[in-house]
């Protein structure tokens, strides 16, 4: 009976749980950001404000994803599961940003965009398919990380597909630093520029990963990211309006 007891006490403090429940909480807070700028606004960016907002209320459903389930139910079978309806999630967020402006704007994204859609929901039905056929259990390491033990084929397929996304990511934001009219406004642009950077290097050390301690640093690196997205949703309620007009 101790022991059990110590086994559901290390499967709820495991470091991935904590972590990727503290990433779900930032992305929740930038969602909230993103939702208080959408109801000041009255321009055609309401919109883009809405759909920024979608892309991070499904980043923090993804990381609850792979905390909830172990610290609701202490078991590693509904863990496995939680891992592969994040992966879909992470792959739905996709086809979410493809919806943005920063993307559809940006004359080479909008050259590739109907044929990498296609590849992405092509490739969602695949990864799906083989992650759920091919059902493995997650790896609780003794150092207190989650090593996911996916298939893979189907685990390498959606980490070079979502870390190419976020080099997209990553180049629109910067591109768009060209057009925009502030300082204030460029300084965001380059920091979620540096997130799809960051985003891309995670994707790959996370996801394939059977190293506790590159799971470890792509987890770190990603929540760095997320608490600078969290600052950049709420920059804009709390700086003067002034600062906006600083070229």
């Amino acid at each position: 009976m101790i022991f059990k007891d110590v086994v559901i006490i290390s499967i709820m403090f495991n470091y991935t749980v904590v972590l990727q429940f503290i990433m779900g909480v930032t992305s929740s807070i930038t969602m909230l950001g993103l939702y208080v700028s959408f109801r000041r606004k009255k321009d055609d960016r309401k919109m883009e404000i809405l759909k920024l907002g979608l892309f991070f209320f499904l980043f923090a459903l993804y990381s609850y994803l792979q905390s909830i389930p172990l610290i609701v139910f202490d078991s590693i079978v509904y863990c496995g599961w939680g891992f592969i309806f994040s992966v879909f999630t992470m792959l739905v967020m996709i086809l979410v940003l493809f919806e943005t402006k920063i993307f559809y704007l940006n004359p080479l994204i909008k050259k590739i965009k109907p044929f990498f859609k296609l590849l992405v929901i092509i490739s969602t039905i695949f990864i799906m398919a083989i992650l759920i056929t091919d059902f493995r259990l997650p790896i609780i390491d003794q150092s207190g990380w989650i090593i996911w033990n996916a298939n893979p084929i189907a685990i390498w397929a959606f980490s070079l597909i979502t870390a190419f996304t976020a080099l997209l990511w990553s180049f629109a934001y910067f591109d768009s630093a060209r057009f925009t009219e502030s300082a204030v406004s460029r300084i965001k642009a380059y920091i979620l520029s540096l997130n799809g950077i960051i985003w891309a290097f995670a994707v790959l050390l996370y996801f394939p990963s059977t190293s506790p301690s590159q799971i470890s640093f792509a987890i770190v690196i990603t929540l760095i990211s997320l608490i600078l997205s969290a600052l950049v949703s709420w920059m804009p309620q709390y700086l003067p309006r002034k600062w906006e007009e600083i070229k």
